[in-house]
Parts: C-alpha cells; sequence; structure tokens
C-alpha cells in the first residue's frame, strides 16, 4: 500500500496558486511550464525538472533583474520556436517591476535579489552611463561611454543599458563664498555661457548648485572683507573683465578698498598680493603720494597732493 501511494505521488502533482512547475517531454527533449492553481498528472513520458516554485513577486516600488529573458510579442505573449521551446534572449538581462506574481520559464533565471528602487531627493542627482547604445522614449540617441545627469526629485527606473555610476549631492553656495569650477570637456555652463575644456570660473549666486556632467568644482572660495584701514592688492593673471566691469591686462596691479565693495571674491585670473593698509587724513591734514593711481593708472614718477578728509594708500606697486 505503501509502495502504491509513493507512485500515486510521484505523477500526480497540486500546484498550489502563484506556483509553477518545469515539465521535461522526454520524447521531444521540450520543457514547458505548467502554472497553478491546478492539478498536473504526469505522463511516463515526462518528467519534472523544477518544481512547484514560487513565482517571483515584486512589491510595489521595487525591481528585479532577469537573466536570459524569454522573447514576448507586442501583446506580452511569450515567443516560441518551431520546436515548442521558448525563445530566450541568450547572455541578456530585463528589468522587471512590480506587477502581478510571474513565474521563470525554461532558460530564464533571476540575476539579482529584489531591490528597492532609487529615490533622487531634492538638492541631489544621480550620474548615469551608457553601457551599450541605445534610444530612449523621447527618441535621444545614447552612445557607449555617453554620460549624463538626472536630477531630483524622481524616482529612477533602472535600465539594462545604463549603469548607475554614484549619487551626488549638491553644493551649498553661502553668502559671501562663491564656488570655483572647471569645465572638463566643452561646454555650456548655467547661465549659457560658453566654455571650454579646461577653463574656470565662479559661481556666485548664493544656494544650492548642482555642476553639470562637464563640470567640476575646483574650490569654494570665501570672501576677504575690506574694512577702512586696509585695501586689497591684486593682480591680473589674464586679460579680462572683472566684477566691476573693469578690463583688467594680464600683469596690472589694482587696489579694491571698502569704497567698492564690503567684501571681495578673489576671481579665477585674479592673484592677492596682499594687503595694504590705508592712512586716513583728517581735514586739516594733507599728504603727498608718489606715483598715485589717477582714473585707475599709475603714474610714474608723478606727485600729487591730497587733502584730507580722506584715505590714501602709502604703499608702492611696482
Amino acid at each position: 500500500m505503501s509502495s502504491h501511494q509513493d507512485d500515486f505521488e510521484q505523477v500526480l502533482f497540486r500546484i498550489p496558486p502563484y506556483q509553477y512547475l518545469h515539465v521535461l517531454d522526454t520524447n521531444t527533449t521540450v520543457t514547458r511550464n505548467i502554472n497553478g492553481p491546478c492539478t498536473f498528472t504526469r505522463q511516463d513520458h515526462e518528467k519534472v525538472v523544477q518544481g512547484p516554485s514560487a513565482m517571483i513577486t515584486v512589491p510595489p516600488r521595487h525591481y528585479v533583474i532577469i537573466a536570459d529573458p524569454a522573447i514576448r510579442d507586442t501583446e506580452g505573449n511569450v515567443c516560441l520556436d518551431e520546436h515548442g521551446l521558448v525563445r530566450l534572449k541568450h547572455g541578456d538581462f530585463e528589468v522587471r517591476l512590480s506587477g502581478a506574481p510571474f513565474p521563470l520559464y525554461p532558460g530564464e533565471s533571476q540575476h539579482s535579489d529584489i531591490s528597492q528602487l532609487l529615490v533622487v531627493e531634492k538638492n541631489q542627482a544621480v550620474k548615469l552611463k551608457a553601457a551599450r547604445e541605445f534610444t530612449e522614449e523621447d527618441g535621444l540617441t545614447r552612445m557607449a561611454g555617453d554620460e549624463w545627469l538626472i536630477q531630483g526629485p524622481i524616482t529612477y527606473f533602472p535600465r539594462i543599458e545604463v549603469a548607475v555610476e554614484k549619487v551626488m549631492e549638491a553644493a551649498i553656495i553661502e553668502h559671501s563664498q562663491a564656488l570655483r569650477l572647471r569645465a572638463k570637456a566643452e561646454t555650456k555652463d548655467s547661465k549659457g555661457v560658453g566654455r571650454c575644456a579646461g577653463e574656470e570660473w565662479l559661481v556666485r549666486d548664493t544656494g544650492a548648485y548642482m555642476p553639470s556632467i562637464d563640470e567640476e568644482i575646483v574650490e569654494t572660495v570665501q570672501s576677504i572683507v575690506l574694512t577702512e584701514k586696509r585695501a586689497l592688492h591684486l593682480v591680473a593673471l589674464n586679460t579680462f573683465t572683472d566684477v566691476y566691469g573693469v578690463q583688467r591686462r594680464a600683469g596690472e596691479q589694482w587696489l579694491v578698498t571698502n569704497e567698492m565693495a564690503d567684501a571681495h571674491l578673489c576671481d579665477v585670473y585674479e592673484q592677492v598680493m596682499g594687503e595694504v593698509p590705508l592712512t586716513t587724513l583728517s581735514s586739516r591734514q594733507f599728504a603727498v603720494v608718489v606715483d598715485p593711481f589717477i582714473d585707475g593708472i599709475q603714474k610714474f614718477g608723478v606727485l600729487e597732493l591730497r587733502q584730507g578728509e580722506v584715505c590714501i594708500c602709502l604703499a608702492v606697486i611696482v
């Protein structure tokens, strides 16, 4: 009686809901799926090679990667070849999101654990890199090796063609600060100004700033506070127009006083030579200045009489 019961159990399979079997037909060597709930009676020429196994259930806001996925038609039905075998994308992968539980067809396998979707928060961005050429839904073609950013807040849905490099945090620019940026490739900055590879510039707007894929942060620049008793001695490293609208030639030197600004952020083409003390003259005092600056230009060999009340710089710029 026991022996007959064992033979019966090997032939009859009760498949619960959301479970499945892989059954091999030894005559055709074709393996097919039997999905529950049902009762399956195995024939003599058939062999159960897997199961009953639980179907894969992907919760909301999660995903799983399937290796060697089955090819499906436009209606979502699995495609079979002339022998009845499931057609597979050999060596490929497929991302599947939440939905109804699904079985694995013969040849398919679960490549990754069920993982939560990546949430990109405000002031964050996810850096992506194309692993192979593909075309996005909006028609944009990405070539293998292309890199780009997707800024939050957003939920990122993974693709097989795209690798997640890292999640980036925006830099916070506080009052009296600036970000010094460098272009890694020819690009346009956040204000639409064209930048050459290797060019550097300052971003002075306070708040959160997310560098583009072609920008890198060199450093955070702190402003230098100017007072009535000191000025800033600067020299131009290149010809440019400073933040005050004055064109400076390479090698030119000048002073920035508190009459021009309360604090000064040193530009990428400026170098601080030092701080220069200022002398304040009362209404009953005067001074003779050697090699004075007149209209922003230093007049060598000239003497100038200055009467108070005024602030003068007693340093000599050579």
